[in-house]
């Protein structure tokens, strides 16, 4: 850290003590997991942070030059409603309103978790890591939705991580938030971190502990990520019998084990359409993001059927939808 901080490529203590000791603020690194990577922080500060401060025009400084050398010396303090970038749509709904919104309330829950340690705070860090994870996906879809992929893949990780780290203190049978991290691996294109998160799924006994339809859903997904599709094609067999599950859903788990292209494709559509039409979303983020979790793992499956709605990226991940 202190040669990146040398190097310029990260920001000088906020403040130094007089035997040397140096401290910086709890948020240090906000802007910097905003930009995805220390790599790519310049390039965000210049094209994403900067224009938006100048727009709202509460820089306190003359060129985006200046503010960068301001930010490494150590004497900005970032402000949360500049990281979604300059407002390029009209007032509330839009995307970047969405955003905005999920980054203040992920940095309220961040300072709220502050803190929140030892077992007599369970119960405030199970629900601080709930609400930024839940802030961090809805930032992730936003950004998704906005075509800003980079940024999007580092919001639905850091998601992931809080929904992951939330089931140390969860009720037992807490199998949503397994599932959560899954899908928020899947949309954003990782690969290696959505076997690893089914691999820990699985190791906790979503197959093997628990007959609840929401932990036979969790298998499933796993499953499939890992390629036991015999597995995945057995538990989406009984999901398809479960009432209270979503039909459609399960249907295209079960197409896809099989590898049948022609099942999945009615599957993924009527799954399309229960988002398009159900009045509410999580987080009210209007986002398709079972679909999106879907069609990705429909890819592994060499499985390729495009679909286009407002509830989708016109290119997730890059790719076309």
């Amino acid at each position: 850290m202190r040669a990146l901080i040398l190097a310029k490529r990260l920001p000088a203590p906020d403040a130094v003590r007089s035997d040397g000791v140096e401290f910086v603020r709890n948020d240090y690194f906000l802007l910097v997991d905003a930009a995805g990577s220390i790599e790519n922080l310049e390039t965000y500060f210049r094209e994403v942070y900067a224009p938006a401060a100048q727009t709202a025009q509460t820089q306190p400084w003359r060129s985006i030059d200046e503010g960068w050398e301001m930010f490494i010396a150590g004497g900005l303090d970032p402000k949360i409603d500049h990281f979604a970038g300059p407002e390029t749509e009209a007032g509330e709904g839009s995307w970047t309103w969405h955003l905005r919104r999920e980054l203040r309330r992920f940095l309220d829950g961040a300072r709220r978790l502050a803190g929140a340690d030892g077992p007599e705070a369970a119960r405030r860090r199970d629900q601080q890591l709930m609400r930024i994870g839940s802030a961090a996906w809805g930032a992730g879809l936003s950004l998704l939705m906005l075509e800003r992929h980079g940024e999007a893949a580092s919001w639905l990780e850091r998601s992931a991580l809080c929904y992951r780290r939330s089931l140390a203190d969860a009720e037992p049978g807490s199998w949503g938030r397994s599932i959560g991290p899954l899908k928020a691996r899947l949309i954003a294109g990782d690969l290696v971190g959505a076997r690893r998160e089914a691999m820990w799924t699985l190791d906790l006994g979503a197959d093997t502990q628990s007959a609840s339809p929401t932990a036979h859903y969790a298998a499933c997904l796993s499953y499939l990520t890992l390629g036991d599709d015999a597995a995945a094609g057995r538990l989406a067999t009984i999901l398809t019998k479960v009432a209270a599950f979503p039909e459609a859903t399960a249907e295209a788990c079960k197409a896809m084990a099989a590898r049948e292209a022609s099942s999945y494709g009615p599957a993924i559509r009527a799954v399309l359409r229960t988002f398009e039409e159900r009045p509410r979303y999580l987080e009210d983020i209007p986002v398709a993001d079972t679909v999106l979790a879907l069609q990705a793992l429909a890819g592994l499956h060499h499985i390729s059927v495009p679909l286009v709605s407002p509830t989708l990226p016109a290119t997730p991940n890059g790719r076309h939808s």
